[in-house]
């Protein structure tokens, strides 16, 4: 290989590194520069991101159950976390593989119940005594900072259903 080769295939791979190398360091991944390319989309500062929280109640104690960001997410976190917002939860955007279209609150809140009943039945020995779990929805902008908190509503555990609180004002 000629040194002028060598030369244009160091410049290439440097070309497709250095800004992967920087995407890595900055911790914030945007097509193309991203490991997951498929689930890539164009964000900018009118960008909204989303995080829920589960609060488990007991009369007037209340305890964050997982997923939560309170400490460093266990895997079992990241997939409860993913299957919620993909299976449950969606999106609103219909081009998403997580629509749901022409979803109504009625199919939303059996969703929920049924995610719930399955999410008790695995946590029944970290849940004793909840009476009611909370369904907290953040938003938060670019920078990362909460712009709104709402509460969706409430699962009662003890008969299975959920109690939609959450009115649009819009």
């Amino acid at each position: 290989m000629k040194a002028t080769q060598k030369v244009y295939a160091v410049s290439v791979m440097v070309a497709f590194l250095l800004p992967n190398l920087y995407v890595m360091y900055s911790g914030h991944e945007s097509f193309p520069f991203t490991h997951a390319p498929m689930f890539a989309h164009y964000i900018d500062e009118t960008t909204l991101f989303y995080d829920f929280e589960f609060i488990g109640q007991k009369g007037h104690q209340e305890t964050f159950l997982y997923p939560s960001y309170e400490s460093p997410l266990p895997s079992k976190d990241r997939v409860i976390r993913r299957f919620f917002f993909n299976k449950v939860y969606g999106s609103m955007e219909a081009s998403s593989f997580s629509h749901f279209e022409h979803d109504t609150q009625e199919q939303f809140i059996r969703r929920l119940e049924l995610f719930f009943a399955s999410y008790f039945g695995y946590l029944q020995h970290d849940t004793l005594g909840i009476q009611t779990v909370r369904l907290e929805v953040h938003q938060y902008n670019a920078d990362y900072q909460l712009t709104e908190k709402h509460t969706l509503g409430y699962f009662d555990v003890s008969t299975g259903k959920f109690q939609y609180t959450w009115t649009n004002r819009q």
